[in-house]
């Protein structure tokens, strides 16, 4: 039986967590109260029912490796700064979402950055042109968007 609604505030009291997976339910919000789980490395909240734009404590997560948010019903723009306050990001998954507006300017500061997939959302605009910035990147995956360019 598949849980409902938003994910328990009081996970934000496991605060030794390094690694959530929360794939293939009903969850529809992530509580900010996940900024308290500091040693977090790996989020996984792919096949949801999430809604509304990505809460911005998400973004403050400084030990995040891996966030991946596949497949949910996540809109409105990503932070133009996504990475600044994520160093440690490896893997960004937000994929099949509704996600609109352009590319954020500023993934070049994702510098460990190997995989980027943003495909199928409704991003427009142009690529960044500072993406090729990100040397180590092994697979970026944009397709299926209303991106633009020379």
């Amino acid at each position: 039986m598949c849980q409902q609604g938003a994910i328990p505030k009081e996970i934000g009291n496991l605060t030794m967590l390094k690694k959530i997976y929360l794939d293939s339910n009903n969850f529809n919000e992530i509580p900010k109260e996940i900024i308290f789980l500091h040693q977090l490395e790996m989020l996984y909240v792919q096949f949801n029912v999430l809604k509304g734009p990505v809460p911005v404590v998400v973004f403050n997560m400084s030990f995040l490796t891996t966030l991946t948010l596949y497949e949910n019903s996540l809109s409105g723009g990503l932070p133009d700064n996504i990475c600044q306050h994520l160093p440690s990001l490896q893997r960004l998954s937000l994929a099949r979402n509704q996600f609109d507006g352009p590319l954020p300017s500023k993934l070049w500061q994702c510098r460990e950055l190997l995989v980027l997939g943003l495909e199928e959302n409704n991003f427009s605009g142009s690529i960044p042109k500072n993406i090729g910035n990100l040397t180590i990147m092994e697979m970026i995956n944009l397709s299926n968007n209303n991106l633009t360019g020379d």
